[in-house]
């Protein structure tokens, strides 16, 4: 299933499957977390922004309950700018609606 949009070319998880996204380490990973006691909120979104085997850059969507099993989204755009820029787009998003941008440690459970 493609489709042409503004942001570039999109392809869902149906259709290609996250296997294309290679996890040699991302170029880009940012978690997002929102918690609000009084409304009893715990939720996170993560963002990864990696380049798959055909030169493609894949932007993972990964949301939920912190402590659940959340869900996950994949979006595949021809250019690194493109991707950038959707990647920015989402972040400020969510930024807006109350998301705090969360310190991400990566490498430190890295098989050697």
């Amino acid at each position: 299933m493609l489709h042409k949009l503004q942001h570039g070319q999109r392809v869902t998880r149906k259709a290609y499957g996250p296997d294309l996204c290679k996890n040699d380490g991302p170029a880009v990973h940012i978690r997002l977390e929102k918690i609000n006691h009084t409304r009893k909120q715990k939720r996170y979104y993560a963002l990864r922004l990696t380049r798959t085997l055909f030169g493609e850059w894949c932007l993972q969507r990964e949301w939920g309950v912190i402590g659940g099993t959340g869900q996950q989204k994949y979006d595949y755009l021809p250019a690194a700018e493109m991707a950038e820029k959707e990647l920015e787009r989402l972040k400020s998003q969510k930024l807006k609606s109350g998301y705090a941008v969360i310190p991400v440690q990566l490498g430190m459970f890295a098989e050697v």
